[in-house]
């Protein structure tokens, strides 16, 4: 049966009448509404960024237009240091605020340690690949979270605000 709402209650507890019904809300945007958050947006831009530099210090690297210069002037290590810093900037300066608070050896920390490391042994690219790579998880996990908050936001919205309880064949409001 269907009430003026529009809403079909199918129950049993009012019969089908669906009166006095409360229809659920929905959030704004709609259920499993996928608006982008403007942080993973911008990170992702970053990300892009850092690839596409990459790739030129690769191209670079390759010798493809004849500007390989000797190890320490490299053309290459620029655009890859470039890269990396453009990937990994928070990184570092995460590290570093952990570092001053004495929090020496969390995640931030050892991923600064070890892409330098990759630098300081004469390999930027593994260095920026590192990073990258992190980086791309952190996004997604990112995504995930900001997915599942509303997920749960839009089921709690479902719940109603009061209910219609029988009791012996009287209906407790």
């Amino acid at each position: 049966m269907e009430a003026d709402s529009g809403y079909e209650c199918s129950c049993g507890a009012c019969s089908g009448s669906a009166e006095g019904v409360v229809q659920p809300r929905v959030p704004e945007g709609g259920a499993g509404s996928r608006s982008a958050d403007p942080a993973l947006v911008r990170e992702g831009i970053f990300l892009g960024a850092s690839c596409l530099i990459a790739g030129a210090g690769f191209l670079v690297e390759s010798e493809a237009f004849g500007l390989s210069a000797p190890a320490g002037g490299s053309p290459a290590l620029a655009l890859f240091a470039g890269a990396y810093l453009l990937a990994g900037w928070k990184v570092i300066v995460g590290a570093l605020r952990n570092l001053r608070a004495g929090r020496p050896f969390d995640e931030l920390f050892l991923m600064s340690l070890s892409t330098i490391g990759a630098f300081l042994i004469g390999h930027p690219e593994e260095a920026v690949g590192v990073m990258v790579f992190y980086k791309i998880g952190e996004i997604l996990q990112e995504s995930a979270v900001l997915r599942s908050r509303s997920s749960i936001r839009a089921i709690l919205s479902l719940r109603p605000d009061s209910a219609r309880v029988l009791r012996e064949g009287r209906t407790i409001l």
